[in-house]
């Protein structure tokens, strides 16, 4: 989400879910147990989440349509070297077909309305962004390795029999000791 948020400028005041564990623990008694880093997220935005009600796939028919919309005319039978690629094909799709064509539904300009009408109707984005991080806490093994993500990561033999301290980002994963 945190991407979308970026990639339209603002933030809606309201962000409907699937039950995804990200953002649902469970529903009880008509109850959203919220997942701690998820209901973080929401409120560094200040958007209110909503969860879909379990077993009503109708409550989220028309995010459900739009993922069959770009399977039947981007992704077909293609394939892609790598998700670059797939995000690049993606793109110039979205801007030159999907948001540039007169909607079926709406009779106007996806794109068209979007900058008319509802972009000013977003909240703005906070200065800094949500830290999109994993922390974990891990045991190296034998060979003074942690595990991550298909991956082993060596650190120094000193911390061989401690518990490591794993922080992840989309881009870099860092290892602490306790020492610091």
């Amino acid at each position: 989400q945190r991407h979308a948020f970026e990639f339209f400028g603002g933030v809606p005041r309201k962000l409907i879910v699937d039950n995804c564990r990200c953002a649902v623990k469970r529903h009880h008694a008509g109850v959203v147990d919220w997942n701690p880093k998820f209901q973080a997220f929401c409120g560094h935005y200040r958007v209110k989440p909503i969860a879909c009600t379990p077993r009503t796939p109708w409550a989220k028919g028309i995010v459900e349509r739009m993922v069959g919309y770009i399977k039947n005319n981007v992704v077909g039978r293609r394939s892609f070297s790598c998700l670059e690629e797939a995000n690049a094909v993606l793109s110039d799709w979205i801007a030159s077909v999907a948001n540039a064509r007169v909607h079926k539904s709406t009779k106007a300009i996806p794109e068209k309305i979007f900058h008319e009408v509802e972009q000013s109707q977003l909240l703005a984005l906070p200065v800094i962004p949500f830290p999109c991080e994993l922390v974990e806490c891990r045991v190296p093994d034998r060979y003074s390795r942690v595990a991550f993500d298909q991956n082993f990561y060596s650190i120094p033999s000193k911390c061989a029999q401690k518990v490591i301290t794993l922080k992840a980002t989309p881009k870099d994963v860092f290892l602490y000791d306790s020492d610091g």
